[in-house]
């Protein structure tokens, strides 16, 4: 689709297509499992579980709104990386160590179905993950590094890091 088509579209229309083609992108660059890989089978359970995906979207209406085209594969590359963080922080905050969750959006936690060390490592992997699809894009050397310092800044200590400590102190 391209960006004229797009704002001639709804608003609703345009979230859905996007939505399709971020979870289309998703499925693709995350990676497939043999039978007995776990890690991976967490991975993709808790990323691609239905939800809204609000982080990447609204990346996706920001490249629209500037004129940009979001389905240019690229930009689904950093939009997917939103959502892999956000998806490798949900693991983290449910495991028994911080807010002990047994259900995420009403199927058991990944830790509940894989175990803990599993859903500790599906979580490093997609962190890992997400800077790779930053660096697979074809944007400038420049780019590619203010995005993995931007991303490295959210999930780092004053990100992720310090707001999960922050939340993890209320149940001490």
């Amino acid at each position: 689709m391209n960006v004229s088509t797009a704002r001639a579209m709804n608003y609703e229309e345009t979230l859905l297509e996007l939505q399709s083609a971020l979870q289309q992108h998703l499925e693709r660059v995350l990676p497939l499992r043999a039978p007995d890989d776990k890690v991976c089978a967490a991975m993709r359970e808790s990323t691609l579980a239905p939800g809204k995906r609000i982080r990447p979207l609204l990346l996706l209406l920001i490249v629209l709104d500037l004129g940009e085209n979001p389905w240019k594969t690229d930009f689904l590359q950093l939009a997917s990386a939103i959502e892999i963080v956000h998806a490798a922080s949900l693991i983290l905050d449910d495991l028994p160590c911080m807010d002990n969750a047994e259900y995420r959006r009403g199927r058991p936690a990944i830790h509940r179905q894989y175990g803990e060390s599993v859903a500790i490592l599906a979580a490093v992997a997609l962190l890992s993950r997400a800077f790779g699809l930053i660096v697979e894009t074809n944007l400038s050397e420049y780019d590619k590094s203010a995005a993995v310092a931007i991303l490295s800044h959210a999930v780092g200590l004053n990100g992720l890091v310090q707001g999960q400590l922050s939340l993890s102190f209320r149940y001490d």
